[in-house]
Parts: structure tokens; C-alpha cells; sequence
């Protein structure tokens, strides 16, 4: 079946974003990147803020308890912020490119702290037709409930979707549904793989 929409996952495929260090510098204790990594993902107060249950305060009210960071919720919310580094260049071009012919949208768990440096200051709102944000629709990936509400709202089927991701757990709940999948590393892994995709399909 032909693509008609391409999904993208925001961050580490469009957006550079901080690593644990960005964390781990406020921190009274010392903590590996993989035990970043493995925390924050199954925090609670994170999952809550990402799904729109929580504001910024008690969102950093919850981090700084959990990693024992020397930081007033406010200082940490402008720390947080930038998290959101950069958009990768080449994203503009690429993604215009492509508007030219499928429907350009995301996916993405994010939160209202950075969202809005990533579609106002990155200016990457206007390049998708329809932007599916977590905390603004309340669902999360990689729950299937999130790809359902993309599949409701577009009225594609899902064979008529590519996502691409990078997070393995994310390709493979929308892989059980149907969706085409490109699992990419960054930007520059996206862009190649994609444009082969797209070659082996039109």
C-alpha cells in the first residue's frame, strides 16, 4: 500500500537533545547515563507531566527530590528548557522536500516546557500538517492507545503511515498495528533511510 503520511518522532531524529549530564550537573550525587537513562524513563513525574497530568512545578518538584538536584523548581524548569538543543540541520529542507509529496506530521512525548521552544523557536510547527503532542492529547507511546488516536484522526489505514523513530519499544508497538516503521538513530540516519524507502515504494 502507498505512504500517504510520514510520522516522525521529534527528538533525537529532528531535535538534538541534552544528555544526562545536563541532569546529572545539578546533582549531590553521581549517577552513570544509564542510570539516568533507566530512571527517567519509568519516573512516574515524568510519565504525568509528558501525558499533561501535572504543571512544570510539580514536575520539578518530582526530579529534584528523585536525583537530589541543588536547584529551586524555577531554576530547573530554564534548566530543563534547554534540553531542547537544537534542530539538526538539513531538518527544514528535508521535511519541505517531502511535504511536496506526503503528509508531513509528528509524534512525539514531550511536555509544555519544551514543546513550545521546539515548534515556535525551532519554527518546526510549521512544517507538519498535524502535530500529535502528548501532554495536549493525554496519551503516551508506546502505548498503543496513541497510535490509535493518530490512525482516528488521520482516517488512514495504517499501512498508509511511516513512522520513524527512535526508540525500538515505539517501532514495535506501531509495527503490531499495522504501521510501516523506519527505526533511525539521528537525523542523518533518518534522512538516508527514508529517501531508500521511499525509492523502494514509489
Amino acid at each position: 500500500m502507498n505512504i500517504r503520511m510520514i510520522l516522525f518522532d521529534v527528538g533525537n531524529v529532528l531535535v538534538e537533545l541534552g544528555d544526562a549530564s545536563l541532569i546529572r550537573n545539578h546533582s549531590t550525587t553521581s549517577f552513570t547515563d544509564s542510570y539516568f537513562w533507566e530512571t527517567w524513563s519509568t519516573l512516574q513525574g515524568v510519565a504525568d507531566f509528558e501525558s499533561g497530568k501535572t504543571d512544570p512545578l510539580a514536575f520539578a518538584d518530582d526530579v529534584i527530590d528523585f536525583y537530589d538536584l541543588k536547584l529551586s523548581p524555577e531554576n530547573f524548569i530554564e534548566v530543563f528548557r534547554g534540553g531542547a538543543k537544537r534542530k539538526f540541520e538539513g531538518v527544514d529542507e528535508f521535511l519541505s522536500r517531502l511535504s511536496n509529496t506526503y503528509e508531513i506530521a509528528c509524534l512525539t512525548n514531550t511536555n509544555p516546557i519544551h514543546w513550545p521552544k521546539i515548534r515556535d523557536d525551532f519554527e518546526l510547527g510549521s512544517l507538519f500538517r498535524k502535530s500529535y503532542v502528548s501532554y495536549e492529547i493525554g496519551l503516551l507511546k508506546p502505548n498503543a492507545s496513541i497510535f490509535r488516536h493518530v490512525l482516528d484522526d488521520t482516517h488512514y489505514e495504517a499501512q498508509e503511515i511511516l513512522f520513524v523513530e527512535d526508540n525500538v519499544d515505539n517501532i514495535l508497538s506501531a509495527k503490531s498495528l499495522g504501521f510501516q516503521c523506519c527505526h533511525v538513530k539521528n537525523f542523518e540516519d533518518a534522512r538516508s533511510k527514508i529517501d531508500d524507502i521511499l525509492k523502494q515504494t514509489a
